[in-house]
């Protein structure tokens, strides 16, 4: 069976941010190191972190996580730039199935949707596999090796979203009970409440 490798977008300027969210902490752990916990307890065989902006943070940050790093130095055109980034690395290899993409400040994903989105792959083969809570697709979205040539193309900050729509009616929903899918952590705003309830929930 071919690999399914979790891509990890961990390169963007945390532009709403009055610092890189990615290092800011929720109880004692930054929110990439616990997006990286959640993904490595899952069924995923290998684990890329791609990164750009303040990539010597992030780097010493999770250094420690067991992923494969690759720096992306056009960052800063986009979220489209380091999927480009692994996808570039990824296509050179024979062993790897597909690709599930996650950002870096979603840490609420359950490890379960995680195993659910790869079953979803290996029992349908379907070419794309996202996971939906009530009726809002959300992450990680996985595409098969066969879209690698077509997320190449993909221009700006929109990620792998043409991609999807090109392919819509090809995609397999999986349903789930998770809220973590549409929840990152995008403004201050977001960063306190979750940190609170956070910190409550503990």
């Amino acid at each position: 069976m071919k690999r399914v490798v979790a891509v990890v977008l961990a390169a963007g300027l945390s532009s709403r941010m009055k610092q890189n969210k990615l290092l800011m902490k929720l109880g004692d752990k930054s929110i990439i190191r616990l997006v990286l916990e959640c993904i490595g307890k899952s069924k995923v065989d290998e684990i890329i972190a791609v990164v750009g902006h303040e990539k010597e943070k992030i780097v010493r940050e999770i250094s420690d996580c067991g992923v494969t790093i690759l720096d992306n130095p056009d960052y800063q055109r986009g979220m489209s730039t380091s999927l480009k980034t692994a996808v570039e690395c990824l296509a050179k290899r024979k062993d790897v199935g597909a690709l599930l993409i996650f950002t870096g400040d979603m840490p609420f994903i359950r490890e379960e949707t995680i195993n659910r989105v790869i079953a979803g792959y290996n029992k349908t083969n379907a070419c794309i596999v996202v996971p939906r809570y009530q009726g809002r697709r959300g992450h990680p979205v996985l595409l098969d090796c066969e879209l690698f040539f077509e997320l190449l193309t993909v221009k700006g900050d929109t990620g792998a979203r043409v991609v999807l729509q090109n392919h819509w009616d090809e995609i397999e929903w999986i349903e789930v009970e998770d809220y973590g899918i549409h929840l990152d952590i995008d403004n201050q705003e977001t960063y306190e409440r979750v940190r609170e309830n956070y910190i409550e929930g503990q």
